[in-house]
């Protein structure tokens, strides 16, 4: 059995900084599409024209597609050079986490317009995004072959030119092929002096060619371009190395990331990747050692009490675990947490809250399998084998598990009777990588069942 969320926790940081590396190139291009670009229009008209942009995105914040439209389409009537009013839309619905909304404005757009450069690139940077090379290839060339018209603005033109040069470079990336991938940062460079996409994709390049030390002069470059939320190179650097499983190299640049400045997001993710390496007094020590802003605060004491939880002081957890949740009422995983503080007292009454909540957990996510484990859990907590039993057997969109996750179905599968399956399941968790908050029990359980 594969243990998927203990590698997905893992790359939580990397997910972080997914805004530099990987995406950074798509919301660059879908913010030149669906935005007002002032090389375009100029600053004075970029910003008359973000206002009227502004009014017409909080309409449809609202649900009202047709009032933002209708803005739209007269702020174009001023400034014609704008984008297609639907190619804006489609753009904001995406922001907007529609992504099947925006798709289907998308293709009706591609459906009753001659072919233009701009629908395509767009269809070609959703399809990267989800991974879609083929499709994404398809939609490049398409684009590239289009003539252009003789009306098209001489300054979008060359935006667009810019933008097929970035989706070539990342589509190269992607499928690692590095020195295409090189050639079009390279070639990006020269054609917009200081790009943040060119100096961020080259460093991607050169961490993936196994140049970390030009990869750390490229990040550090970054730095100095005013890029808006560009991690820390120490972060990025980090992250990398995580993803590699280089848990020294990993910790090195946290550290010094830590040495240069008190930056607030660092300290934070340093703390979550000591968690994900079972540290919890580590986590604790850092997610603590500065008083963290308003801004973070609940951030911070969601590490604490995940430390807590990870050290065995359940009650201490579930009280930490209880003020984090009262503003965030439905974040799945911290109330899996909560659960699992819960189900590790010996009172029926905590235990039959355990799985109240862990019922309710289920109801809204029914095919995680990470909310049926947990449910199972507290079935077998209260005594009800045949109960988690029947749970475990229910259909979910996967059936890769976390540590925990594993270790509730190897309790299960020893409690039916079948040692052995158990102890199996039992040494796959063990092995896996990625915070386990019952280790200690699973090794205890190993070594009994191992006699």
């Amino acid at each position: 059995m594969f243990f998927s969320r203990s590698i997905a926790l893992r790359l939580l940081l990397v997910c972080w900084v997914c805004i530099f590396a990987g995406t950074l190139a798509h919301a660059d291009i879908l913010s030149s599409i669906k935005g007002v670009n002032p090389q375009v229009l100029g600053e004075l008209h970029a910003g008359l024209a973000g206002s009227s942009l502004d009014e017409a995105k909080a309409y449809l914040v609202k649900g009202d597609l047709a009032s933002a439209r209708t803005i739209v389409e007269r702020t174009r009537q001023s400034f014609p050079n704008l984008p297609l009013t639907d190619l804006l839309i489609a753009g904001w619905l995406f922001d907007l986490n529609q992504p099947a909304a925006g798709l289907q404005i998308m293709e009706n757009l591609a459906a009753t317009m001659p072919p233009r450069r701009d629908i395509h690139i767009q269809f070609a940077r959703i399809a990267l995004a989800q991974s879609r090379l083929f499709d994404a290839s398809m939609h490049i060339s398409t684009a590239k072959s289009i003539t252009l018209d003789s009306t098209e603005n001489k300054e979008y033109s060359m935006l667009l030119d810019r933008l097929l040069i970035e989706l070539e470079s990342l589509l190269a990336e992607k499928r690692g092929n590095w020195k295409d991938a090189e050639a079009g940062y390279q070639q990006l460079r020269t054609v917009v002096a200081n790009s943040p996409t060119a100096v961020n994709g080259l460093a991607r390049v050169a961490f993936a060619q196994d140049d970390p030390g030009k990869a750390e002069t490229l990040l550090r470059e970054a730095e100095t371009l005013s890029i808006p939320n560009q991690p820390l190179t120490e972060l990025v650097l980090a992250s990398w190395f995580e993803g590699r499983a280089k848990d020294e190299e990993t910790e090195a640049w946290f550290s010094k990331g830590m040495e240069r400045e008190n930056n607030e997001i660092l300290r934070r993710e340093y703390s979550r990747w000591l968690l994900r390496q079972n540290r919890p007094e580590d986590a604790r020590k850092v997610a603590t050692q500065v008083k963290p802003s308003e801004e973070m605060k609940l951030e911070f004491l969601a590490v604490v009490s995940l430390a807590e939880l990870m050290s065995g002081n359940s009650g201490e957890a579930e009280r930490l675990l209880l003020k984090v949740l009262e503003t965030n009422p439905n974040n799945f995983g911290l109330t899996n947490n909560l659960i699992w503080a819960l189900a590790r007292s010996k009172e029926k009454e905590k235990l039959e809250r355990a799985h109240q909540l862990a019922e309710s957990n289920l109801r809204k996510n029914p095919l995680s399998i990470e909310a049926v484990a947990t449910l199972a859990w507290t079935q077998l907590r209260l005594g009800k084998v045949s109960e988690a039993t029947e749970t475990l057997e229910r259909p979910t969109s996967n059936r890769n598990l976390s540590r925990d996750a594993a270790y509730f179905l190897a309790k299960t599968k020893e409690a039916e009777g079948k040692a052995e399956e158990s102890k199996k399941i039992l040494d796959g968790a063990i092995r896996a990588r990625g915070e386990f908050f019952h280790l200690k029990a699973a090794n205890a359980d190993f070594e009994r069942l191992s006699q």
